[in-house]
């Protein structure tokens, strides 16, 4: 050891050790003035601008493409179709005349709640019928059993109310210039107040479902998750950390370092004006993630020098030359990987890689800061009890070293089998992504989705626009029209459909008690003024004003991305050929389709970033160890967690979505870290000059110990996150603990024994 005991740190270090044991206090007074500084900033633009929050959950697939600007055209002549609150009714005294009368009551002081702008129910939907060749608007209320009624006018069927009356909706429209989190939050708790005021007959139950509940429910869960998980996480941390340093000062370096740079980052952020989207609530949990690892390596190091020397001052030296370059290192491959996020097509996206590689690299500056001050402050006797634990460590990485030194060939020949079994089943997972996703399947909200799919209609809203040069409401037309319509109701998932087709065909079977559309101009003119004179119907929603866009509305069951973008292409082929010489343009649009597109999208910008943080680890590994069959022997072992992890998916049947690709790509940046601490701390010791045998020894001993504790600490701190009701915290934890276990595997045995099987074969090449 004499050679390591002997070295000199370089000057920049040896210097940057003396000035925090010179200046510890002048530099833990400047910090706190600074951090003062920084949250008083904080406080002002909070106070004056709000917190900078858009947690609505359109910004992940809505964009300023052409698609969104033509939805947004649309949605200026006939209003919005996904800004419905719906309120779903369950139970056998609906049809019971108190059953009724409290709906009606209900349905009324829904209509008095703020920013609403229209209320619809059994108790108002307008009910047409025919009398001597008169037509009249009337309502289904007024039937003697409404909810058989309205099965016999196609536009109301399933959806207000299923054939026996025991499944309802109350649907209740928005204003449709609240569609942010923030304006839907207190709109939704005042409808909630209403049911709560008004509580129904016992054998009736009500559930608030529909897409802006969603959105509301999902923030404020993943809210919920956030000041729940993150406190939580960092108290299992600490006790982690305090277990396997066995002590408390060692273990609050890099908890108390984390939260601070935490801080620093998420302030920062806020001051310069950017404004926090639903996917950077990920954020904080990425920073205490590789802030907390490069802290626990760093601490490691630390505590391996003190035991070399009782120099405190050339020990935190020592520390501080070996570690700033690996750590920069992991930081500047994790922080590139979300910085190849600001390529990408999507604006949340972008922003998310913005604000992650932003805070990943303010956590390494207090990392390398905040870490070495709070060493200079322990006391040497911590060090002393401290390291009466490191015999039992040395004897386990003595062990896997001669494993992986005799059995070589078989970890490689048996990781092999095991990445090519892995890849195999990982090959069998897709991309996809369902508007419920981030839901456990036993939530309340899943339930009642599923309950009017069975039921009733679905909520995922989608719409074929037409438009043409000349009026669409005329008997040619609507014949095409109700022809696209009669396909689409041929589809499974489509659960309900309207247009101004099948408006007219319920008008004419009232009028002429036969199905079907007037087959002449004349006649449709009669029923058109046969419609004026019972009253009306509003057709704003399905036709213009200028009578030249029309809309077919659809609601659909929650089948996917992949089956939404393979019926669009299905309805363009079947439209191209009803359509062709009609002069009729069509569109398949709405949130739904464009939300089923720009998650696709979306999906593909993340797995794009997930391939160039693959190549950054090349280049960074290559930088290192400027040997390319070591860098290629380095990255191999990284490839088995990314294979486990999506192997892991495919057995547990889901499918590469929103809420776990995020995490996902997170997981595999956490196992690369740990290749380059290994490779980095191999390196070093050959440039001590120990030989190919001794380095990886020593490397086993130094840099593994720290990948065990890392390892340890983050498998049991975020393996809390599986408790969680949200799919994508699930996940979070789920494939950070799956990736940490494979990636321990792949850097203590695959990475070594590949290493001594080409080192060894060279030196015998060479002899």
């Amino acid at each position: 050891m004499s050679s390591h005991q002997n070295r000199t740190p370089k000057p920049l270090y040896a210097k940057w050790a003396q000035l925090l044991h010179q200046f510890g206090w002048q530099i833990v007074l400047f910090l706190t003035v600074a951090s003062g500084l920084l949250g008083w900033k904080v406080y002002q633009h909070v106070s004056t601008e709000g917190i900078p929050l858009d947690f609505t959950p359109q910004s992940i697939f809505l964009d300023d493409g052409e698609m969104v600007q033509h939805l947004r055209e649309v949605e200026q002549t006939f209003g919005r179709e996904d800004n419905d609150i719906l309120v779903l009714l369950q139970g056998d005294g609906l049809t019971s005349v108190e059953g009724k009368q409290w709906l009606e009551n209900t349905h009324q002081q829904l209509e008095k709640a703020n920013h609403i702008t229209q209320v619809l129910s059994l108790v108002n939907a307008p009910f047409l019928k025919g009398d001597d060749g008169l037509l009249e608007v009337s309502t289904t209320w007024e039937q003697v059993e409404p909810w058989v009624s309205i099965q016999s006018q196609p536009i109301f069927r399933n959806l207000l109310s299923n054939q026996t009356g025991d499944v309802q909706i109350i649907q209740i429209r928005i204003d449709k210039q609240k569609e942010k989190v923030a304006d839907l939050k207190p709109i939704h708790h005042e409808l909630r107040s209403i049911l709560e005021n008004h509580p129904p007959p016992r054998d009736i139950h009500w559930q608030l479902t529909g897409v802006p509940h969603i959105r509301t429910e999902i923030v404020d869960l993943m809210l919920e998750d956030e000041m729940f998980y993150v406190p939580v996480s960092a108290v299992m941390f600490f006790i982690t950390i305090v277990w396997l340093f066995r002590g408390i000062h060692l273990a609050l370096a890099p908890v108390l370092a984390v939260q601070i740079a935490m801080g620093w980052s998420v302030g920062l952020l806020i001051v310069s004006g950017v404004t926090f989207n639903i996917l950077s609530m990920l954020v904080p949990a990425i920073a205490m993630v590789i802030g907390i690892a490069d802290g626990i390596h760093l601490v490691s190091r630390y505590r391996e020098e003190r035991a070399l020397t009782t120099d405190a001052v050339r020990a935190l030296a020592l520390t501080l030359e070996e570690m700033t370059s690996a750590c920069f290192l992991t930081t500047f491959t994790t922080a590139g990987g979300f910085a190849s996020l600001l390529v990408a097509d999507t604006v949340v996206i972008q922003d998310f890689g913005l604000h992650a590689g932003v805070a990943v690299t303010v956590t390494y500056i207090g990392i390398m800061v905040l870490i070495p001050l709070w060493l200079r402050f322990i006391p040497d006797v911590v060090f002393e009890k401290n390291l009466a634990e490191q015999p039992q460590w040395t004897q386990t990485f003595e062990w896997i070293h001669t494993f992986t030194m005799t059995r070589k060939y078989l970890i490689i020949c048996l990781s092999t089998l095991c990445a090519l079994g892995l890849g195999w089943i990982a090959n069998t997972v897709s991309a996809n992504s369902y508007i419920l996703e981030m839901y456990d399947d036993q939530h309340p909200t899943v339930l009642a989705l599923e309950t009017m799919e069975d039921n009733l209609s679905g909520i995922v809203p989608v719409f074929i626009h037409l438009e043409s040069d000349q009026s669409l409401y005329n008997t040619e037309h609507l014949h095409h029209i109700h022809t696209l319509e009669t396909w689409l109701q041929n589809q499974e998932f489509i659960r309900w459909t309207s247009s101004i087709a099948s408006q007219q065909g319920l008008i004419h079977q009232a009028i002429t008690e036969t199905k079907g559309l007037p087959s002449t101009e004349d006649m449709l003119a009669q029923e058109r003024l046969l419609l004026d004179l019972g009253g009306g119907l509003d057709n704003s929603s399905v036709l213009s004003s200028d009578e030249r866009q029309a809309r077919i509305l659809l609601l659909c069951k929650d089948i996917g991305g992949v089956e939404f973008l393979a019926f669009k292409e299905q309805f363009d082929t079947f439209a191209k050929q009803e359509l062709t010489s009609t002069g009729i343009q069509w569109r398949v649009t709405g949130d739904g389709m464009l939300a089923s597109i720009g998650i696709d999208k979306l999906i593909g910008d993340l797995m794009s970033s997930v391939g160039l943080v693959f190549g950054i680890i090349a280049l960074v590994l290559f930088a290192l160890l400027r040997n390319v069959v070591h860098t290629i022997l380095a990255f191999i072992p990284n490839v088995l967690p990314l294979l486990a992890t999506l192997a892991f998916l495919a057995l547990a049947g889901r499918d590469l979505q929103v809420s776990n690709i995020v995490s996902f790509t997170v997981a595999i940046g956490l196992a690369v870290d740990d290749t380059i601490h290994f490779v980095a701390r191999y390196k070093s010791e050959r440039d001590l000059g120990y030989e190919h045998i001794e380095a990886m020894e020593r490397t086993l001993k130094g840099a593994g110990h720290a990948i065990i504790l890392t390892s340890i600490l983050l498998i049991c701190g975020f393996g809390l996150l599986v408790t969680s009701e949200l799919s994508s915290t699930f996940y979070f934890g789920m494939l950070t603990a799956i990736t940490l276990l494979s990636a321990i595997v792949a850097d203590l045995f695959l990475l070594p024994a590949m290493f001594n099987w080409w080192e060894l074969k060279k030196q015998s090449t060479d002899e």
